[in-house]
């Protein structure tokens, strides 16, 4: 029995989730301008990092008379800071650290390994901020888990694409994994509920196949690259699954740019490959 994911179908969910990617803006997880903790440009560096230190805080803006006029990144100024007052230190506003309030968290993570720290603007006044260490909360996970969902579908496409046989990549798991889906296959007949048993493998399985693929030449990518990364994009997975603390760090964001990238190069791949296999079956109809 052979199994084909509807392409029409996948193009759906594939659209339905980056629709729910865009509905998580950045206003789910933003101090609003009312809760800021500012400090002043006259005020002791030290005496700031004292203040913001138990709660955390990497990003300070600074206010006079009312108004916004920088930020004081609390990590950066460290103890070479000592002595030193805000205004020698800190940054002027500038355009790098404004987006619209409707920016997505999706678009936030992307650029948060140059750009750890934003306020958001709306109706012409700087209303709310957002920085990196904002990372832990609900809306950044179901955002990230989202992401990885959509790369999992994508790589459940290249390998639906590849192979019309399930037995074929089945071959391609190690023995132990194999068995436990096979397993799960066996039970689904025996219960009338078969479905692509593609559903029935886990992340790590539709990793190993896809990165197995990357050996072939017309896949166009490197399998060490292909291999590192999705270690450590499964690391992510899992942390996300298991409600684990998440790392606050450029990394974490970065793998938000590779995941993209994956993405769209696995998709190219998909379309390739069931190309070739369309291509193929023409021409064994023809002879036929």
């Amino acid at each position: 029995m052979s199994f084909h994911v509807d392409a029409g179908r996948s193009q759906d969910r594939v659209g339905d989730l980056l629709a729910y990617q865009a509905s998580l803006s950045l206003r789910l997880i933003a101090t609003s301008r009312e809760n800021f903790v500012t400090c002043g440009p006259d005020e002791p560096v030290a005496a700031v990092q004292a203040r913001v230190s138990e709660d955390g805080f990497d990003h300070v803006p600074v206010e006079h008379e009312g108004a916004i006029i920088g930020v004081l990144d609390v990590r950066d100024a460290g103890l070479a800071a000592q002595g030193m007052k805000v205004r020698d230190i800190a940054s002027p506003v500038a355009e790098r650290h404004l987006v619209g309030a409707d920016t997505s968290i999706l678009e936030f993570l992307e650029q948060a390994h140059v750009q750890p720290f934003r306020f958001l603007v709306s109706r012409g006044r700087i209303d709310a901020l957002v920085s990196i260490s904002d990372i832990q909360q609900l809306p950044v996970r179901a955002c990230l888990f989202a992401l990885v969902t959509q790369l999992e579908m994508v790589m459940a496409e290249v390998i639906s694409a590849r192979f019309a046989d399930p037995k074929d990549w089945l071959s391609l798991l190690k023995a132990d994994r194999c068995s436990k889906v096979v397993e799960v296959m066996v039970r689904a007949k025996r219960d009338n509920s078969q479905v692509d048993p593609l559903l029935y493998t886990q992340f790590c399985d539709k990793r190993e196949i896809v990165e197995k693929l990357m050996g072939d030449r017309e896949a166009g990518v490197s399998r060490s690259r292909f291999k590192r990364t999705f270690e450590e994009i499964e690391k992510l997975r899992n942390n996300l699954a298991h409600a684990n603390e998440l790392s606050a760090t450029a990394s974490t964001c970065k793998l938000v740019t590779e995941m993209r990238r994956w993405i769209a190069e696995l998709d190219q791949l998909a379309r390739a490959c069931a190309r070739k296999d369309s291509s193929a079956a023409e021409r064994e109809r023809m002879i036929g």
